[in-house]
């Protein structure tokens, strides 16, 4: 299914945020978030949180306050599908992909915790990894096999979920209420010139959104999708928050790029 009403100026402004980002030698896998090891690990939540407790193996191991992608992608390559413990692995990788989505004090402990207690949450993990990984599948076939499987796993967290157990070679793309606001912003629709939103499960939706993302990353001549994401969502973070001071990657603030390119 191919997106509608793409507007070039979408395509142009990749262009020059990928120049700018390739220019500074930054590596977008250390991409981090804030980590609040006390709110995810503590003893003290060990009763109250117990299903989460019994899968913060590797995020206990995380060094410092801040969670990298390559950290949570570190978790997923330890997964093996004929090991005895694979499902202790997807497990504990996806507490890390919470880690790394949820901002720190916030409900995130409890929703994690919450998802985990879903019957055969393992066996809904394991089933997306094997779409991702099979030649025959993809991000789309992976989108639909997750869509409410798991308890209180809304879909733009479902995609972060896609995006760490996908191969390289074949990123499933993050698909968030950041990028959407990107993908408006620069004439990115739907059928019917409909908005992407990744508010509710929609196997149409995220078909639109990979196909755009996908014939972004064949114009920047790249093969990761998910640093075509990246893009879009340090983009739409920098330009809604220019006048917040708010926190932004050093490579795209000494490019000296203003905010949004098109008018709303």
């Amino acid at each position: 299914m191919d997106v509608e009403c793409v507007n070039e100026v979408a395509f142009e402004r990749l262009h020059v945020l990928y120049g700018a980002y390739l220019a500074s030698g930054f590596d977008y896998l250390d991409h981090s978030t804030p980590f609040d090891r006390e709110e995810w690990c503590s003893e003290s939540n060990s009763e109250r949180y117990e299903k989460l407790h019994s899968a913060i193996g590797f995020v206990q191991r995380i060094d410092g306050d801040r969670i990298r992608r390559r950290d949570v992608l570190s978790a997923v390559k330890n997964y093996v599908p004929q090991a005895l413990n694979r499902d202790i692995v997807l497990r504990q990788a996806f507490v890390a992909v919470m880690a790394w989505g949820f901002r720190p004090r916030s409900y995130g402990p409890w929703r994690t915790n919450e998802m985990l207690s879903t019957d055969e949450v393992s066996q809904s993990l394991r089933s997306v990894h094997e779409v991702l990984h099979d030649a025959s599948g993809g991000p789309t076939c992976a989108y639909r096999r997750l869509s409410r499987k798991i308890n209180r796993l809304g879909p733009a967290f479902g995609t972060k979920v896609l995006y760490f157990q996908s191969p390289p070679g074949n990123r499933a793309p993050i698909f968030d209420s950041v990028v959407a606001n990107w993908l408006w912003r620069y004439g990115v629709r739907g059928a019917k010139g409909k908005w992407l939103s990744p508010v509710q499960w929609n196997v149409k939706t995220y078909m639109c959104y990979v196909d755009f993302v996908t014939k972004a990353a064949h114009y920047l001549n790249i093969n990761d999708r998910g640093l075509v994401e990246y893009l879009m969502f340090v983009d739409a973070r920098h330009s809604d928050h220019l006048a917040a001071g708010q926190d932004h990657p050093n490579w795209l603030t000494d490019s000296g790029l203003g905010g949004w390119s098109v008018s709303e």
